[in-house]
C-alpha cells in the first residue's frame, strides 16, 4: 500500500504526498498563493513555501551558514545546493551524464546537462517578443543578450581613462580591457611597424595614428591607422590582428565605428570617396579550413590593391576586407563569415567590396 496518502486533488493532476504539508505547498503551484512575504524594508517580495522565504532573506542579512569544509577553502554559501555545487569543483564529481547514443558528456550540475542535451535535440525554448523578431534561442542568458540588440543596452562599460567602450557581455568588455595593456600595446605596435616599413619601401605617403572628431555628432573620436590620400580617394587602413577579434568589440560596434568616421567627414565636407582596407596579418579560414598565406604574399598583394585605387573606380564608400574568414556556399561563391552575423546591416554589406582571401 502506498505511504503517499495525501493526494492532489486539481483536475488532472494526482500527485501525491506522504505528509499533508507537502500537498499543501503542492497546492499553491495551482492557486499561485505566496503567503509569506518578506518583512525587509521596501522588498515586500513573496514565496509559496517559508523555507524559500528563509533562502531569500540571507540577500538581506548577508547569512552564509553553509561552509565548505575542504582543507584551506572555507568558501560560504546561503543555500546548501550551492554548497554541493562547489564541493564538485574539489572532488570533480559529474553526476550528470547525457544518455543519448554515444554520447556520454557529464556535468557538475543538472542544469548544465539539460542545456547540453539541446544540443542533441536542437530545442530552443527562448524565444525573442520583440516585434518582427521571433529569434530562438537553447539558454535564457542568449536570448537576454540577444535583446540587447533591440534595446542597445550596454552595461558593462570600461573604466580605462578616456575609454568609456561599453559592451553587452561581461566577457567582451573582459577581453576588451587587454587591448589596454602594455603586451597588448607593444604586440599591436610591431604589426603596424611592418605595414609602416612596407609602405615606406614603395614609396607610399602615409598619415600615422590619423585622429577622426566625431564631436559633431555628440561622441568622441577615432584614431585610424594609416590615412593615405592617393588619386582623390581618402584610404583608411586598419591593422586588424586576428580579424579585430581580440578587443571584443561586437560586429555593430564596428560598423557603428565606420559609419560615424564616414558621417563626420561628411559634415567636414569632405568631398573625397572613403575607401576601408581592413587587413588582418594573422591567422584566418576559408570554408573551415585554415589557410596558410606566406606574410610576404600578403603584403605584396597589399601594396597592388593600394595602387590600383583611384577616384574613378571606387563609389563614395568602399570597405574591403583581406584575409578575414570566409564561407564557401554551395554554389562555391565565398561569403564574409562575418557578414552572417545578425548585426551586420544591409546597407554596410553593399558597402563591401569581394573579399581578399
Amino acid at each position: 500500500m502506498s505511504s503517499r496518502k495525501f493526494v492532489c486533488d486539481f483536475n488532472g493532476c494526482h500527485s501525491a504526498f506522504a505528509q499533508s504539508g507537502n500537498l499543501t505547498n503542492h497546492k499553491r503551484t495551482h492557486t499561485g498563493e505566496k503567503p509569506f512575504i518578506c518583512d525587509f524594508d521596501g522588498c515586500g517580495s513573496a514565496f509559496a513555501q517559508r523555507s524559500c522565504l528563509t533562502k531569500h532573506k540571507r540577500a538581506h542579512t548577508g547569512e552564509k551558514p553553509f561552509i565548505c569544509d575542504f582543507d584551506g577553502c572555507g568558501s560560504a554559501f546561503a543555500q546548501s545546493g550551492c554548497l554541493t555545487k562547489h564541493k564538485r569543483t574539489h572532488t570533480r564529481e559529474k553526476p550528470f551524464i547525457c544518455d543519448f547514443h554515444g554520447c556520454g558528456s557529464a556535468f557538475a550540475q543538472s542544469g548544465c546537462l539539460t542545456k547540453h542535451k539541446r544540443a542533441h535535440t536542437g530545442e530552443k525554448p527562448f524565444i525573442c517578443d520583440f516585434d518582427g523578431c521571433g529569434s530562438a534561442f537553447s539558454c535564457a542568458i542568449n536570448l537576454k543578450v540577444h535583446k540587447m540588440t533591440h534595446t542597445g543596452e550596454k552595461p558593462f562599460t570600461c573604466d580605462f581613462d578616456g575609454c568609456g567602450s561599453a559592451f553587452a557581455q561581461s566577457g567582451s568588455l573582459t577581453k576588451h580591457k587587454k587591448t589596454h595593456t602594455i603586451e597588448h600595446q607593444q604586440r599591436k605596435k610591431r604589426e603596424e611597424q611592418k605595414v609602416a616599413k612596407l609602405l615606406e619601401n614603395h614609396g607610399i605617403d602615409f598619415k600615422r595614428e590619423h585622429q577622426v572628431d566625431f564631436s559633431c555628432m555628440g561622441s568622441t573620436f577615432a584614431r585610424i591607422d594609416f590615412l593615405i590620400v592617393k588619386d582623390g580617394v581618402a584610404i583608411f587602413l586598419e591593422v586588424d590582428e586576428n580579424q579585430h577579434k581580440f578587443g571584443g568589440y561586437s560586429v555593430a560596434c564596428d560598423m557603428k565605428r565606420m559609419a560615424n568616421i564616414y558621417e563626420s567627414l561628411v559634415f567636414d565636407d569632405n568631398t573625397l570617396p572613403l575607401y576601408f582596407i581592413r587587413y588582418n596579418p594573422h591567422a584566418y579560414m576559408v570554408g573551415g579550413e585554415l589557410q596558410k598565406t606566406k606574410s610576404v604574399f600578403r603584403q605584396q598583394y597589399l601594396v597592388n590593391v593600394i595602387n590600383s585605387i583611384n577616384s574613378t573606380t571606387v563609389k563614395r564608400m568602399n570597405i574591403l576586407y583581406m584575409y578575414f574568414d570566409c564561407d564557401t556556399l554551395v554554389d562555391g561563391n565565398i561569403r564574409l563569415s562575418v557578414h552572417t552575423d545578425p548585426e551586420y546591416n544591409e546597407t554596410m554589406k553593399k558597402c563591401c567590396l569581394h573579399p581578399v582571401y
